[in-house]
């Protein structure tokens, strides 16, 4: 017992010690720091930089550089990745490390990334945005490790354009009218990418859902996924073409002089641009979901079309589009 007393007594005697010797230097004193000490946290300058990728597509490219922007305006260390090249290779990238976060589109998750777990779930219920969503992200984060943050409103499916010459003399407003123009006999040569001719959610669905069938002769596939490059084709009538692969967002299709066919049955899957990175990522840098929520809350349908025309029309940087965008909106302050 006296050995305790003792102890405790020149414990108490070098705390008064090391207490004096801190106020006669003018420190301040911190209790904390001799009974508990806290390991500080990671500065954004201790943690590796934040990869940033991008497909190689302008809507892509413009969502990338928002994701740059505005990690950038709030202090993360951030490294250009973009483009990092098609939907394939973004996608391993991702996977392997080579980037850290891009964005994607929910459908994709489970047309092309789990089709096993899309073939499971009612087809119609997945046409909800909402459930979309959620299954997209449940999935990912539990056969991929890839957390999904918050999507955009705004939706970027599969569509059909054509020339508005052609949607005015044959009364082309809708895909079935498209299809009772070419069950007709309609001259149609439709541009698009091999993906849009053969992913069973682009034209096979519209096909199946409107009855109708367009031959080899009909259709011309081409590597790119960037549906100007068909925009064009439609507008110059090149290789006698008169329809093409269109998205939702597409900001060219005004000025090349093509109208958007509408889908009253609703044949396409929702495809909501959202941020998309691995779980040690998220794990370093949880901040990034409230970082990038507000402003991917703000990309509706018709905003993303006015962003992708500056780019595809006017002739300017996706960089330089999205930080004019996030600027005027108030999301680099």
């Amino acid at each position: 017992m006296r050995t305790r007393r003792w102890a405790a007594a020149l414990s108490v005697t070098l705390l008064a010690l090391l207490a004096t010797a801190v106020l006669m230097s003018g420190a301040e004193w911190d209790f904390r720091q001799v009974h508990t000490p806290v390991r500080p946290p990671a500065r954004a300058a201790d943690r590796a930089p934040i990869k940033v990728g991008a497909k190689d597509f302008t809507e892509s490219l413009i969502l990338g550089h928002i994701i740059l922007w505005r990690l950038e305006a709030a202090g993360l260390p951030v490294e250009d990745s973009m483009p990092t090249g098609s939907t394939p290779k973004t996608r391993a990238a991702l996977l392997d490390g080579e980037i850290d976060i891009y964005a994607e589109y929910t459908a994709n998750a489970l047309v092309l990334y789990h089709p096993d777990v899309r073939r499971q779930l009612d087809p119609e219920v997945l046409k909800e945005p909402g459930r979309m969503y959620r299954e997209a992200a449940r999935v990912e984060r539990r056969d991929a490790g890839i957390v999904w943050l918050d999507a955009a409103p705004a939706d970027n499916g599969w569509g059909i354009a054509v020339s508005r010459t052609l949607a005015e003399t044959e009364r082309l407003r809708t895909i079935a009218d498209f299809a009772r123009y070419a069950n007709a006999g309609g001259r149609v040569k439709l541009a698009g990418s091999n993906e849009f001719f053969t992913r069973d959610d682009a034209l096979p669905s519209m096909q199946e859902a409107y009855g109708f069938k367009l031959s080899s002769g009909q259709t011309v596939g081409m590597a790119s996924i960037d549906s100007v490059t068909y925009a064009e084709a439609a507008a110059g009538g090149k290789e006698r073409i008169n329809a093409a692969m269109a998205f939702a967002t597409d900001g060219a299709l005004d000025s090349f002089g093509l109208v958007m066919l509408e889908d009253p049955l609703a044949t396409q899957l929702p495809y909501q641009p959202a941020p998309v990175l691995r779980e040690n990522t998220y794990a370093q840098y949880p901040e990034v979901a409230d970082i990038l929520a507000e402003p991917f809350a703000a990309l509706t349908t018709d905003t993303l079309r006015d962003l992708s025309s500056r780019v595809t029309v006017r002739g300017q940087e996706p960089g330089l589009v999205a930080q004019q965008w996030l600027s005027a909106n108030g999301f680099l302050e």
